[in-house]
């Protein structure tokens, strides 16, 4: 059994417009890790376990939903700002 949480729906829009899109974004992630890269699809897997899948140096990176704490979008013109998926000690929003 999986300990994922399923992130917010209204969450989960920002991610898909950033991968329609392919913004470039800084993600801050669990344990104070920042990734910048191309956001390019989501996936779920068999055990609904979903990931962003994020372009960083021409390799494809699988982040888990639940490990996102903040995304900026760095593109110009991106339809959002900085959005806050849970705080830095792990609680949704």
């Amino acid at each position: 059994m999986s300990d994922y949480q399923p992130i917010d729906c209204a969450l989960y829009e920002y991610l898909e417009i950033a991968c329609m899109q392919r913004y470039t974004l800084r993600i801050r992630a669990t344990g104070g890790r920042i990734l910048i890269g191309t956001a390019s699809d989501t996936l779920t897997t068999a055990e609904k376990i979903e990931y962003l899948l994020l372009e960083v140096g021409g390799t494809t990176q699988h982040l888990r939903l639940d490990e996102i704490v903040q995304i900026e979008p760095l593109s110009p013109g991106s339809r959002f700002g900085v959005i806050r998926f849970r705080n830095a000690a792990g609680g949704n929003r």
